[in-house]
C-alpha cells in the first residue's frame, strides 16, 4: 500500500516507511518461503523507487541483490516476473553509471524470461517491451541502427500482444506506448522524417488515454514536448497550441 501510495504521492516518508517495512518482514523467519519471496521482490523495487529519492546508487546496489536473489527462489509460475523485475533495476542501474556490464545482463535477464514455456500473453509482452527498451539503451552507446531497427520491431511485437490480452489501463501497456513512441522519435532526430512524429503523437496519445492516474502527467507532457518538435519542423499553429495548452 505505501509504495503504490508513494507512486501517486512521491512523498518520500512512504517509500522510506514502505523499505522500513518490508525489511523487517524479510527478517521474519518464521514465515513461508512463499512469502519471503513475495517479501523481497516488494523491497527491491521499494529501494529502487527509494534511489529515485535518495539519489543513491548503494540503494540500487541492494535492491539488485535482493532482485537476483529473488530470481533464484522464485516459483516456476512467478520466475518470469522475477526476471521483469530484475531487469528494470538493471536498466536503471546502468542509467546511472553507463556501466555495460549491467545493460548486458539486463538483456540476457530479459532473453531467460522469454525463453521460459510457461509464459502469458501480457508477460511475454512485457519482457519484449522490456527488451526493445534496453536495445534502445545499446544503441545510445553504440549508435548501430541494427538496435534501434531492433527496438522498433520488438516494440510492434509487444504492442500487437497488449492489445489482443489486456484491457486499458496497464501500466505495462502505458510504458510500452510511451517507449515505442521514444524510439520513434530517436527515428525522426536521425532521418529527419517528419512523419514519424505524426505517428509519435499519435501513440502517445494513446498512452495518455490508457494511462493510470499516477502516469498521466508524465504521458501529457511527452505529447507537449512531441508537439513543440513538430512545431519547430512545420511551424504549424496547432502544434503551438496543443503543446501550451497541455503546458497549461
Amino acid at each position: 500500500m505505501l509504495m503504490e501510495r508513494f507512486k501517486v504521492s512521491m512523498d518520500r516518508e512512504d517509500i522510506f516507511n514502505a523499505v522500513s517495512n518490508l525489511q523487517a518482514a524479510a527478517e521474519d523467519r518464521a514465515a513461508s518461503a512463499s512469502r519471503i519471496w513475495n517479501v523481497k521482490q516488494d523491497l527491491a523495487e521499494a529501494l529502487s523507487l527509494r534511489s529515485k529519492v535518495t539519489r543513491k546508487v548503494e540503494d540500487l546496489d541492494e535492491a539488485l541483490r535482493i532482485q537476483r536473489e529473488a530470481v533464484e527462489s522464485s516459483p516456476d509460475s512467478e520466475r518470469a516476473d522475477s526476471f521483469i523485475a530484475l531487469a528494470k533495476i538493471l536498466n536503471a542501474r546502468f542509467k546511472c553509471a553507463k556501466e555495460d556490464r549491467y545493460l548486458d545482463e539486463e538483456v540476457e535477464t530479459i532473453n531467460r524470461g522469454l525463453s521460459l514455456e510457461r509464459c502469458t500473453p501480457i508477460i511475454h509482452a512485457t519482457l519484449l517491451s522490456r527488451l526493445a527498451t534496453a536495445l534502445i539503451s545499446k544503441f545510445d552507446v553504440s549508435r548501430n541502427m541494427k538496435h534501434l531497427h531492433e527496438a522498433i520491431k520488438r516494440h510492434k511485437e509487444a504492442l500487437r500482444l497488449f492489445e489482443g490480452s489486456i484491457s486499458m489501463l496497464h501500466p505495462d501497456f502505458t510504458t510500452a506506448l510511451t517507449e515505442y513512441a521514444n524510439s520513434l522519435e530517436i527515428k525522426f532526430d536521425l532521418t529527419g522524417d517528419d512523419k514519424l512524429l505524426d505517428k509519435a503523437i499519435k501513440i502517445r496519445v494513446k498512452a495518455f488515454e490508457s494511462s493510470p492516474a499516477y502516469l498521466r502527467y508524465a504521458c501529457l507532457h511527452a505529447i507537449g514536448c512531441t508537439h513543440r518538435t513538430r512545431f519547430s519542423i512545420r511551424r504549424f499553429r496547432g502544434d503551438f497550441d496543443n503543446a501550451v495548452e497541455v503546458a497549461s
